[in-house]
């Protein structure tokens, strides 16, 4: 995987560090895409909030 993926995940969800080494490849690539859905939905709360 990436650096910038793995970067991202950690920054989404800081305790997966610990994880982070017993992961597969499979397992990873789910975290980054949960980690999309989350900061998607956070900006699009952000966005309701500001309206």
């Amino acid at each position: 995987m990436l650096k910038e993926k793995l970067d991202f995940i950690k920054t989404v969800f800081p305790n997966v560090e610990k994880i982070i080494p017993f992961a597969t490849e499979d397992n990873l690539e789910k975290l980054f895409e949960q980690a999309q859905q989350k900061v998607d939905y956070e900006l699009t709360e952000a966005q309701f909030e500001w309206k």
